[in-house]
């Protein structure tokens, strides 16, 4: 994840230019949890050019579901209730669960740095 998080590698863009491709990283989670993670934006729902509302994304985390982990790969969705507000401000959904249920928002919100980023263009040459 780090290395998907260096400079050289992509660059952090604002809530509102969030669109599908980008990478949503956790970085230096609390003691709580393990390994930094990185979430794939895979839809963004739009009302004008810099309004998002609802992000969809997938990812692969182990949820301590009844106290054994299981890794499965999950969607999630994220409604975008004020995009001037922290990506962790916002209101995650996953698995039919949301806030403290949630346990990849808890990560996210765990983190030291939670951000959105875009790949650099170098990736596309």
């Amino acid at each position: 994840v780090k290395t998907l998080y260096d400079q050289k590698n992509s660059h952090d863009i604002l809530l509102k230019d969030i669109a599908a491709g980008d990478l949503i990283t956790m970085i230096d989670l609390s003691e709580t949890t393990v390994a930094d993670h990185v979430i794939f934006v895979t839809d963004v729902q739009k009302e004008g050019a810099d309004d998002p509302k609802l992000i969809e994304y997938i990812h692969a985390l182990a949820w301590k579901k009844g106290g054994q982990a299981t890794r499965v790969v999950r969607k999630g969705s994220i409604v975008v209730t004020d995009k001037k507000k922290s990506l962790v401000e916002q209101q995650w959904t996953e698995c039919g669960k949301t806030g403290e249920e949630n346990e990849t928002f808890l990560r996210a919100s765990s983190s030291r740095i939670c951000s959105v980023r875009r790949l650099n263009d170098r990736f596309f040459r």
